[in-house]
């Protein structure tokens, strides 16, 4: 937990949204005037946390007073530098309204001051007290058995699910009957590969009847899928529900819209991680690495090939596992592979548009990231160029590794094996930063955010979407995620499952992934989710394996690489510019 009174962006809604409920009955008995520009601020900073699109129309709306009033409030904040234009077309007659950096410091510094004092009004003793301003996840409790899903299921035949084939998703026989019960019909899960998962759910989006209800749509896979209208936009039914936002990791929530658009709900948390072994740093001495530095450090002390231990695995297969190892390495480094605004201590995933993207690949930090790569190299098992995920945490699992960055999902490869040295003998750390300074401060260490949510087809028959989105509904509630954890889940997006006592005592793993998501160390920048993603990573991958392969040079792979990414982007943004203003920020 931080103690440095930092906040995670669901902290700030939180805040905002406490804010307005204190004040709107104040203002309603007369008990302090309405102010326009506090209604237009707090609208603006809702919206723009939201990733949602903001006129000078709808913020003067927002006044609650007459537009006169408004347009003039507007234009003082301007004045002031508190608010900026954003041209929306080239001519510069509409645009949009964003805060400015100014605003958002002023709202940090005064929410950082909000939060000590709820802070203090609900017990915490000193400034150092761990305290998060979301889901009530203090008062741990045992989450009660599932009970049947009492909605009509409007079901007659088989509900299919489409999920990822791997341990962490993996639903016995047994399992499946359990819920087949529960549901009231027939239920069958059906695990792909990840590349088949994908390309099987874009191929059931042009059947004229689909055969599958529901899909687990991997995190990056969001900005492709909503451009193609691929998945079911959640937004009304989620309205209407009885889901409580604040339960979840806000940043996987958060990960799962798209200009203002839900898409999914989240379903399996899953981060890219180090693991470290406990018992080998203990006996070398050795602290775990926060920092790149400290993991080579650690890892050429530790690394001992003739002995059959290696001091840090990781995946640099060709294609795509090698072009996210880049990705997360350069976000490290402090940077995105895109040119992403700043917002706060990260950057912003959710309000940027292919027009204004391009790579930042070929770049200073990116190139400090190919380095540390080559390094990385120097402690590695000597097959990491071609090692898939798989074959890479199974070398962890029978200890002969000392640390290994892999997703968290993959820790059942080893926790759930009585066998593995690993096993209980683990710390789970996020990502050492590359650079441990950002100017004057300190940054935090961060890990990219990975992991599924449950969607509905885009082209589902309208009579079964409301029966299936109360099955999602159902499958994401607490009761039936744990039930999910026990088969070997191992991490889940819910702060109510995390905490409860039999969840925790399964792993170490799943205390640790609820630490850092509140945190704030779970991102969405570091593989944001675009609808290039796919192919930005398979250029980083051909790319930088070949510079990893002493095919070409650090310089010549980062260019090479650079190019390709912005070509994705100016083909998009001419020939395919219908599909992009088809999700445009605040479309509905």
């Amino acid at each position: 937990m931080r103690r440095d009174g930092a906040m995670t962006k669901e902290e700030l809604l939180n805040l905002i949204d406490l804010l307005g409920q204190i004040r709107g009955p104040a203002e309603q008995r007369r008990l302090i005037e309405a102010d326009p520009t506090w209604n237009m601020t707090v609208y603006l900073l809702r919206r723009y946390l939201k990733g949602m699109l903001v006129t000078p129309t709808s913020l003067a709306r927002a006044a609650g007073a007459p537009y006169t009033t408004a347009v003039r409030r507007i234009e003082a904040l301007l004045r002031e530098g508190l608010i900026i234009r954003r041209p929306r077309s080239r001519s510069g007659r509409s645009y949009s309204v964003l805060p400015s950096r100014e605003l958002l410091t002023r709202t940090l510094h005064y929410a950082q001051e909000a939060k000590a004092a709820l802070a203090k009004a609900f017990g915490a003793t000193n400034a150092s007290t761990p305290f998060y301003l979301g889901a009530s996840y203090l008062s741990a409790r045992i989450i009660p058995h599932p009970s049947p899903l009492r909605v009509e299921t409007g079901q007659a035949r088989t509900l299919t699910v489409l999920l990822y084939d791997e341990p962490s998703f993996f639903v016995s026989e047994s399992l499946q009957r359990e819920l087949s019960r529960l549901i009231g019909c027939e239920v069958r899960f059906v695990g792909l590969p990840l590349d088949e998962l994908r390309l099987r759910i874009l191929s059931e989006s042009e059947a004229k009847y689909p055969t599958v209800d529901i899909v687990a749509v991997d995190l990056p896979w969001i900005g492709e899928f909503a451009s193609k209208r691929v998945l079911l936009p959640l937004n009304d039914l989620v309205a209407v529900s009885t889901i409580n936002r604040a339960d979840f990791h806000p940043a996987h929530w958060e990960a799962a819209h798209l200009a203002g658009r839900q898409y999914g709900i989240p379903f399996q948390t899953n981060s890219e991680l180090l693991f470290c072994r406990r018992d080998i740093f203990e006996a070398h001495g050795l602290e775990p690495p926060a920092t790149a530095e400290a993991l080579l450090a650690a890892a050429a002390q530790v690394h001992a090939p003739r002995e059959g231990m290696y001091g840090v695995g990781w995946t640099a297969a060709p294609g795509i596992p090698v072009g996210y190892a880049f990705m997360m390495f350069m976000a490290d480094f402090g940077q995105p592979v895109l040119n992403l605004p700043r917002l706060g201590d990260g950057y912003d995933a959710m309000n940027s548009t292919g027009a204004e993207l391009h790579a930042m690949v070929d770049t200073p930090r990116g190139r400090l990231a190919a380095q540390f790569m080559r390094e990385l190299l120097r402690f590695s098992p000597p097959d990491t160029l071609s090692m898939s995920w798989t074959e890479q945490i199974r070398l962890y699992g029978r200890g002969q590794a000392a640390m290994t960055y892999a997703w968290s999902s993959r820790a059942a490869h080893f926790e759930l094996d009585p066998d593995s040295p690993a096993r209980g003998n683990t710390s789970y750390l996020p990502h050492p930063t590359g650079m441990p300074r950002s100017g004057r401060s300190r940054r935090n260490n961060v890990s990219a955010l990975g992991g599924f949510v449950l969607g509905i087809p885009g082209n589902l028959p309208p009579e079964r979407v409301q029966p299936v989105w109360h099955v999602i509904e159902w499958l994401t509630s607490p009761e039936v995620m744990k039930l999910f954890v026990h088969s070997g889940t191992m991490a889940t997006p819910r702060f109510s499952v995390a905490v409860d006592p039999q969840v925790r005592a399964l792993s170490p793993m799943i205390e640790a992934i609820d630490t850092m998501a509140k945190s704030g160390q779970f991102r969405l920048w570091p593989r944001p989710s675009v609808p290039q993603s796919s192919d930005i990573a398979s250029h980083l991958g051909d790319e930088i394996h070949a510079m990893l392969s002493g095919r070409q040079t650090i310089r010549e792979a980062l260019r090479n690489a650079q190019h390709r990414i912005d070509q994705l982007f100016h083909v998009r943004c001419n020939s395919r510019r219908a599909m992009t203003l088809s999700v445009a920020p605040g479309s509905r």
